[in-house]
């Protein structure tokens, strides 16, 4: 009977002796445990996501306020705002090792060939670079 509830269409059954009772208050007090767990996750991420949007927001306030009170032109005012944010989405975009706590976790070599991956594309665009990994992969 408890399980055909969360169904859109229940059915006409219901539980006939004491073990069915409490296999149904059962699952029903579990069923209600389990979704204001997932409700109170969801509403502590939106929480921190609005923490998070709130002080760009404060800062992003502050240096508008900071260059209207100075009397700094509006074509500069624009240009720096659009900088800021554009700088803002850029740094959302690349995320730095240093903010990535379990790096720390990994092995040496496992660091090392990490640093590789990483590294390399950009390395060996130079001439000198991609002739030394040509002659020793390890080294780069």
């Amino acid at each position: 009977w408890s399980l055909t509830q969360f169904t859109p269409a229940s059915m006409e059954v219901t539980p006939v002796n004491v073990f069915e009772r409490a296999f149904s208050v059962l699952v029903i007090m579990l069923a209600l445990i389990v979704f204001s767990s997932f409700v109170g996750g969801i509403t502590t991420l939106m929480t921190k996501l609005r923490d998070m949007s709130s002080h760009l927001d404060r800062s992003v306030w502050l240096l508008r306020r900071f260059l209207r009170t100075r009397g700094i032109s509006a074509a500069l005012s624009v240009r720096i705002i659009h900088f800021v944010e554009f700088q803002l989405s850029v740094q959302r975009q690349h995320i730095r090792e240093s903010h990535v706590l379990l790096l720390k976790l990994l092995s040496k070599p496992l660091q090392l060939e990490l640093a590789r991956e990483t590294y390399e594309p950009t390395l060996i665009r130079h001439p000198f670079f991609r002739l030394y990994a040509q002659v020793s992969a390890d080294a780069i």
